[in-house]
């Protein structure tokens, strides 16, 4: 075994070194993981959005046929669309709502929260934010802006 003596320069990294490279880590990582998780919820909100309009065109063809909008999604199922999808983006079943007459009728995905109405306000929201999504007779009239 050689021993190196003390004059020669010892090779590997220093402690402080170290520190720095795992603060500039966790730097990264405090920044990557937010815009990570925000991009994963707005993929669920184009992909719950597109479902939407998917069963909406499906509802027209319905009406066009029968003179009448569906009483059930599960009815839309496989004269005009092979597979309805019985849950949202987050797994929570979809609100469907025809009026009485079945001429009009509300589509709703309950959101992240899956609770109807407002979020509570978060670090990241100062004032309730409602991530609902609502769709009435084929036509979004509440969605999600700026998430």
């Amino acid at each position: 075994m050689m021993v190196k003596p003390r004059g020669e320069k010892q090779e590997g990294f220093t402690l402080v070194e170290l520190i720095v490279v795992v603060a500039v880590l966790g730097i990264l990582v405090a920044i990557v993981i937010p815009a990570l998780l925000t991009a994963v919820d707005r993929s669920r909100q184009r992909r719950s959005m597109a479902d939407m309009q998917n069963l909406a065109k499906a509802n027209s063809m319905q009406q066009i046929d029968s003179g009448v909008f569906t009483v059930a999604l599960a009815n839309l199922s496989p004269n005009y669309l092979m597979v309805v999808p019985a849950e949202d983006a987050w797994g929570n079943a979809w609100v469907y709502v025809p009026d009485a007459n079945q001429l009009t009728y509300e589509l709703r995905s309950l959101g992240k929260d899956g609770a109807n109405g407002p979020a509570p306000p978060t670090p990241w929201f100062n004032e309730p934010y409602e991530p609902d999504i609502v769709m009435n007779t084929g036509q979004f009239t509440q969605n999600p802006v700026n998430q």
